[in-house]
């Protein structure tokens, strides 16, 4: 910020309650009174009208602060207190509760209003001493404060486009091993089936339910194709069961009978849905890395 130059006056910073952890959402501290809000007010717009004339409010540069040293500290301690309160909640809170992303989220928004008071801190330094080295420094004060306050808003973004990624990634990779398997057993599709594009560009719902309906399809696919195969032993190797797939949908596709199975290879998975979803993807995978002779009939 250039000598003689206005600063902004950043309003105090107030987090929308949606953001804030359950404990700071329910125990909010007390609002503070208005009178006091007022008397404050009054008393800016008292320095200023008492003052003598003058036709910009600064306090850099060569020269005594417009429109006066008073008011200037009036500002400053506003700032200050605001900062101070939004930072000291901002870090107590970023250490609370199991969202991530929230926590980030607070942590720096918390080290932006940081700097933000440092900002003031600095100003009040050049408004009571005058040392040549702080108007240099503001900008870089400001420049981190807006710089931290946009990535702590940018955290949610960055984390529903990560999902989103990764839910399109598993859909992708899912993809050539459902296709495969409801073919042989079409009965288990939850809805009409449609080609990979169509279904990538304008899914039915939410990109996570196709992901799960998928999982929930391959499942129920696995059940029906389990009665034309005869497994020796329990398969529950990624590996193993691509191969069992492989094998029960080529019977089933060439026209063989059912048999009763010897093994509940539903029971393959796992006990949640992170590892229910990880273990379709290493089967899927396995399934691909499979002789191209033997995916489709």
């Amino acid at each position: 910020m250039p000598r003689g130059a206005r600063p902004a006056h950043t309003a105090p910073a107030v987090l929308p309650r949606r953001l804030l952890p359950a404990p700071v959402a329910v125990a909010r501290p007390p609002p503070a009174p208005a009178p006091a809000f007022g008397l404050l007010l009054v008393s800016l717009v008292a320095l200023d009208l008492t003052a003598p004339h003058h036709v910009r409010h600064t306090s850099l540069g060569a020269g005594p602060a417009t429109p006066s040293t008073a008011y200037w500290l009036v500002i400053i301690a506003t700032h200050l207190t605001a900062n101070l309160v939004c930072a000291r909640v901002c870090l107590r809170y970023s250490g609370c509760g199991s969202n991530r992303a929230l926590r980030t989220s607070l942590r720096l928004f918390g080290l932006g209003t940081a700097c933000a008071g440092l900002f003031w801190c600095a100003y009040l330094a050049d408004l009571l001493l005058s040392p040549a080295w702080v108007p240099p420094l503001l900008p870089y004060l400001m420049g981190s404060h807006g710089l931290l306050r946009a990535a702590a808003l940018a955290v949610p973004a960055v984390v529903l486009l990560h999902g989103a990624g990764a839910e399109l990634l598993t859909f992708h990779r899912l993809w050539p091993l459902w296709r495969d398997l409801v073919e042989a057993a079409p009965t288990v599709t939850l809805t009409e089936r449609r080609p990979w594009l169509m279904e990538l560009l304008r899914p039915r719902g939410p990109r996570h339910f196709a992901v799960y309906r998928t999982i929930v399809e391959i499942r129920d696919a696995i059940l029906v194709l389990r009665d034309y195969v005869q497994p020796e032993r329990p398969v529950t190797d990624p590996a193993a069961m691509a191969r069992l797939l492989r094998d029960a949908r080529r019977n089933k596709l060439d026209g063989q009978h059912r048999r009763t199975p010897d093994v509940n290879v539903a029971e393959a998975g796992g006990e949640d849905i992170a590892a229910e979803t990880a273990y379709p993807v290493q089967v899927a995978r396995a399934y691909r890395a499979l002789p191209a002779g033997s995916l489709s009939r």
